[in-house]
């Protein structure tokens, strides 16, 4: 598995690249909110198998696609990605 971070604001998003046991990667992404005070962070949305599980050729494209849905998540949270 393959993972990427991208720290938003007050957010984290992890882009994951899972590997499949015949080859390739599914995507999948989890969202944190941080709390700087606390030093904590709480998961907001985690979901693996995105795209209905659509089989990706290389690790990249799968995080790619995966970082795209935490910034449209971000989005949807009325957050600026």
């Amino acid at each position: 598995m393959d993972t990427r971070e991208h720290k938003v604001g007050d957010f984290r998003i992890c882009a994951k690249a899972i590997d499949t046991p015949l080859g390739g990667f599914v995507a999948g992404v989890a969202l944190y909110r941080l709390d700087a005070a606390a030093g904590s962070a709480e998961l907001v949305h985690s979901e693996d198998g995105l795209f209905r599980g659509h089989v990706f050729a290389d690790a990249h494209a799968a995080l790619v696609r995966a970082m795209d849905v935490g910034h449209q998540l971000l989005r949807s949270l009325a957050v600026v990605a």
